[in-house]
């Protein structure tokens, strides 16, 4: 099989910065490893520890996104859409990221 030779297991996104779809099946398992541990720490932690969640959730996420790094074909890099509108997008969907985190942190202080 191609994948095989070139050690890739993600596509590079047309557009914009991180990895596209998984194209071997270490890369879909690798993504089914990360979801089942993600919803077996959402179905069993919040109830007992919060704290216990978001340190399991954290680890699970930055090594998921550490080996999707390592294995997207071409490395993580911008892709631009010829238009300069994928510049505009990710800022907004940082934006609503950091609006996401601090509505987070407001409901774990109160």
């Amino acid at each position: 099989m191609a994948h095989e030779l070139d050690d890739h297991w993600f596509a590079a996104k047309r557009e914009g910065f991180g990895s596209g779809m998984p194209t071997a099946w270490q890369g879909w398992a690798v993504t089914a490893l990360y979801a089942l541990v993600m919803t077996g720490a959402a179905l069993v932690l919040p109830e007992r520890s919060l704290v216990g969640f978001l340190a399991i959730a954290l680890a699970a996420t930055a090594s998921f996104l550490m080996v999707c790094a390592h294995k997207t074909e071409g490395g993580w890099q911008w892709h631009a859409a010829g238009t300069g509108d994928g510049r505009r997008r990710l800022l907004l969907a940082l934006a609503a990221a950091v609006l996401v985190a601090g509505g987070l942190l407001l409901t774990l202080i109160d």
